[in-house]
């Protein structure tokens, strides 16, 4: 379980880390505030995401997720998540 505000942290650094990653490949750097700005404009969209992918579930206080490892597979919030080995 998260609050609101600990998943809206966590979604931007998760954009902040994508962005990062994106311009390495490219051979570019950025920024590290234009980082942050293009991070904190994603973040909210990243929850709507992983939301929608039944990656969290949204709660009356926060976001809520549960991860299970069981018979060769995940399950993420009892949906089967096969893990590709």
């Amino acid at each position: 379980n998260m609050t609101d505000e600990m998943a809206r942290v966590m979604a931007v650094q998760y954009a902040a880390n994508q962005i990062v990653a994106a311009l390495n490949q490219q051979g570019q750097t950025a920024n590290p505030i234009e980082i942050e700005k293009l991070a904190e404009q994603q973040g909210p969209a990243m929850l709507y995401s992983f939301t929608q992918q039944g990656l969290l579930k949204k709660t009356e206080t926060g976001y809520k997720s549960m991860i299970v490892l069981k018979d060769g597979a995940f399950e993420i919030n009892g949906a089967k998540v096969p893990l590709g080995l």
